[in-house]
């Protein structure tokens, strides 16, 4: 990589820049001959190549070769452990979602059995896959501690990890999956509020507080709602998973509390739809999830069009699959089973995903003061991008302006 490392700067050319700063009648703002300047951790400009600023005019370059360069990719979106082997055909016989229950508590008992340095080692090689396909910002959800000391052990190791590496990791704590089998739900929801929040928000530890509401395999609207309520006090973020497997009333928490993401979705009506998308919160999809669930419902596209929501495209890899680990399979998935278009698609792993996470003024656009994270990719269009795994068509990938896959 050549650079000015007097100055801390790094001159890209030859690049055809997938900037996502476009208008909104072009969101994917190509410039098919640009120059990337990289200042530091952030970027100082994009331009075209014709354009660059005379005092980086003479600057040594280094060549794109005229691939495609897109902002880092962004996973909204991704449990804890899914970097724990789960047992894909454990209750084969149970239909979700009562599987889905039962997968929760198996997995949660073999993450309580493995150590600290396990786990960090787990997560850190999930997060090394998932660079290796372009992503640079994760969200890592909590969910299966189901007490308020195994949750905040997990959310310690997710801050270890994220100090070891130089992507962006966020932690959110998922205060509300499951009750228990041994526990009264009245006593989990008081356990959540009086020992779990207080001690995970005292230390820093968690960036946005989730909830899973659904009737089915969840917490129900009124539980949730007090869990939500007690980080809102806080004024800490929020996140809802909601009516997953079925109709729980769930789309109405985001709206009520502001909330950054509401996940799932695939019950949610019309009218929900517009008050969500009213709030500003993004609708998270999750295309691993919805295959896996093998559901006749799915979310309703047309209407989140309708109401002018943000979508974003998270890669959910639990229980873990293979091909969960590629965010731009999970985008390929979303693709061809939900019929989004390729800019819907683009939008989803950059911009919306990085609105989902709070950070809309630092990541998901070649832009400017925004930070320098950016994919490059060997193809010849969006579509191939698409069509192949992230590994296989990602070649180069730089986080806060240092280069961390290839050459």
């Amino acid at each position: 990589m050549t650079s000015d490392s007097a100055m801390g700067r790094t001159l890209i050319v030859e690049a055809r820049a997938v900037t996502m700063d476009g208008p909104p009648s072009d969101p994917v703002g190509m410039i098919s001959d640009a120059a990337i300047g990289i200042d530091g951790e952030r970027i100082a400009f994009v331009s075209s190549a014709a354009d660059v600023p005379a005092d980086w005019a003479g600057l040594p370059a280094d060549s794109a070769e005229g691939m495609l360069v897109l902002p880092g990719l962004i996973d909204s979106y991704r449990m804890i452990s899914g970097a724990v082997v789960a047992d894909a055909d454990a209750d084969a016989d149970l239909e979700f979602p009562k599987r889905y229950r039962e997968l929760v508590l198996q997995t949660a008992e073999r993450t309580k059995s493995l150590d600290e340095d396990e786990l960090a080692r787990l997560l850190c090689n999930r997060i090394d896959v998932l660079a290796s396909g372009g992503v640079t910002v994760i969200d890592v959800e909590t969910g299966f501690g189901l007490t308020a000391e195994e949750e905040v052990r997990h959310l310690k190791v997710i801050r270890r990890v994220a100090a070891d590496k130089r992507q962006t990791i966020n932690a959110s704590l998922l205060a509300g999956h499951i009750c228990p089998d041994d526990v009264g739900r009245e006593a989990f929801i008081a356990d959540v509020e009086t020992r779990l929040l207080p001690a995970a928000l005292a230390e820093s530890l968690a960036d946005a507080v989730a909830v899973f509401c659904d009737d089915e395999a969840g917490l129900d609207l009124d539980e949730s709602s007090a869990i939500l309520e007690a980080a809102y006090r806080t004024k800490t973020a929020t996140r809802v998973a909601c009516d997953r497997y079925a109709d729980s009333a769930g789309a109405t928490l985001p709206p009520s509390f502001y909330s950054r993401a509401a996940i799932h979705l695939n019950y949610a009506d019309d009218i929900a739809l517009e008050t969500i998308a009213s709030g500003k919160t993004v609708a998270v999809l999750t295309p691993h999830a919805i295959e896996r669930d093998r559901s006749d419902r799915l979310p309703d596209i047309d209407a989140m069009r309708s109401a002018g929501m943000a979508m974003a495209i998270a890669g959910d890899c639990w229980p873990a699959e293979p091909r969960s680990s590629d965010l731009l399979a999970a985008a390929g998935i979303a693709r061809d089973l939900l019929g989004l278009t390729t800019e819907e698609l683009m939008s989803g792993v950059t911009i919306h995903a990085a609105q989902a996470l709070g950070l809309a003024h630092t990541s998901g656009r070649i832009r400017a003061d925004f930070t320098a994270d950016l994919a490059m990719f060997d193809a010849e269009s969006l579509d191939d991008i698409l069509s192949a795994t992230g590994a296989e068509r990602c070649a180069r990938v730089f986080v806060k302006g240092v280069r961390i896959v290839g050459r």
